[in-house]
Formats: C-alpha cells, structure tokens, sequence
C-alpha cells in the first residue's frame, strides 16, 4: 500500500478501496480493516505516509440525514422542468443514463477557465468538459460536442442547477433525453455531482486558475473512472458504467 501511495503523482486509491481490492484479489492473505489502517496511520505507524496526503479519507459512518432536508423554495426564474416532476425510477437510481450537472471554477474572474461536469447517478461515470469561459454559449456548444462524440441517446436525463450558463440546456431536450432542474440552495438534490466535484478539487484547487488546464482534463477524467468505488462494489466507475449485464 505505501508504494503504491507513494510512488504516483495523482492519487488513484483510498485506503478503503486498496484495502479492499486487495483483499478480494489476495483471498489468502490476512489483510487490516480500513479502520484499522487509518488508526495505523494516525499513529504514525506506516513511515513516510501522513494523514494530510488524504484530503478526503473516507467516512467511516453514514451521515444522517435530518428531517429538516426538505427544501421548498421555488425557482425565481423557470429554465424548464423542476426537479418535483423527476420520475421515481430517475430518483431511485434503477438505471444507467441519468446524469448530474454542474460548473466548477478554479478562478474567479471574466477571463477565467473553468470545467463542466457531468456525473451519472448510478455508475458515478464521470464526463468533463473543458471551457475557455464560462457563459450558456459556450457550455451548450460544450454538451453538443459531447453529444455527437458519445451519442444523445446514452443520456436519458440531465438534473442541473438554475446557474445562467445552463439557462440553454432545455432546449436541448428531446424525446429521448429530458432536462430537470433542482431547487434554490438546494446542492444535496445533486449529490453525486457535488462529491465528484469534491475529488476533482484534488487536481484542481479553488482558488487556482484553470486557464491552461485543457490538456490536463482528460487525463483526470481517466483516474477518476478508473478508481474502484465502494459504492460500487469496489469496481470502478469505468467497469460498471459499460458493462452491459448491468442496467
């Protein structure tokens, strides 16, 4: 595990899924609980690997969800479908297709680059796309390229905020793919999207520019979907987004 911590520049394992992977491809071999490793190094007991070098370690318990999650602010401008009119099968997760959107800033300021994201809600599989300026324009010509190089009909929806840059993406709604749009202040209801977005931070600080950046952004696209998930079984998002035996 430390050499395989130590010997990459961008991190493609966390302690729980090394652990894990490792224990279901050495089945003979006795191998420490996440939460043991994690004491271990806290302890200092694992030379040369330090808490800090895991900006997001993992959580160990569930994060309760508290009744008062219920968020009843209307839009104050309507860009299409609200997010209440989700249907069910969307909501629960039944199948592969359904994706989550979001912009991400590195810089503030007119001139500055930035990244869109788009996650699918079952399999995490994660597209990002690069823009030399944030604005509706430039994000629908982004999804239309995306679009034409994967094919439309491997996104039945899109769930986004009501950000300006995406006041374009219902009209590229079609029979086969519908748009919804979350609730004011409400992130939780594009969950999966915000705790993707959490691990590009790794690669990508707040705070830093983006411009320049363009070439980097496939290659970080690649290390997310090659990690292995717990939610998924310890697979990674790649293996399971394009396995055909799963929906």
């Amino acid at each position: 595990m430390k050499q395989e911590i130590l010997k990459r520049e961008k991190r493609v394992h966390s302690i729980d899924t090394f652990c894990n992977v490792y224990k279901r491809d050495n089945p003979d071999k006795v191998v420490p609980s996440t939460k043991t490793v994690y004491e271990m190094i806290r302890r200092g007991q694992i030379e040369g690997i330090k808490p800090y070098m895991f900006p997001r370690m993992i959580k160990l318990k569930p994060r309760r969800k508290t009744d008062g999650q219920c968020n009843t602010k209307k839009n104050k401008r309507i860009l299409g479908t609200s997010i209440e009119q989700r249907p069910e099968h969307i909501n629960s997760r039944e199948e592969k297709g359904h994706f989550e959107i979001d912009a991400v800033k590195g810089k503030n300021g007119k001139n500055e680059a930035c990244i869109i994201t788009l996650v699918d809600r079952k399999s995490r599989y994660t597209y990002i796309l690069f823009l030399a300026k944030l604005n509706a324009q430039n994000a629908s010509k982004a999804l239309q390229k995306l679009f034409r190089k994967i094919g439309k009909k491997n996104f039945k929806s899109i769930t986004s905020d009501n950000g300006s840059e995406f006041s374009r993406l219902a009209e590229l709604e079609s029979r086969n793919m519908k748009v919804f749009f979350a609730h004011p202040y409400s992130s939780y209801e594009r969950g999966t999207n915000e705790n993707t977005n959490g691990l590009i931070r790794e690669f990508l600080p707040k705070g830093k520019s983006m411009n320049g950046k363009e070439k980097e952004i496939s290659e970080i696209q690649k290390i997310l979907n090659e990690r292995c998930r717990k939610i998924l079984n310890y697979r990674s998002a790649e293996e399971y987004h394009f396995d055909n035996t799963t929906s």
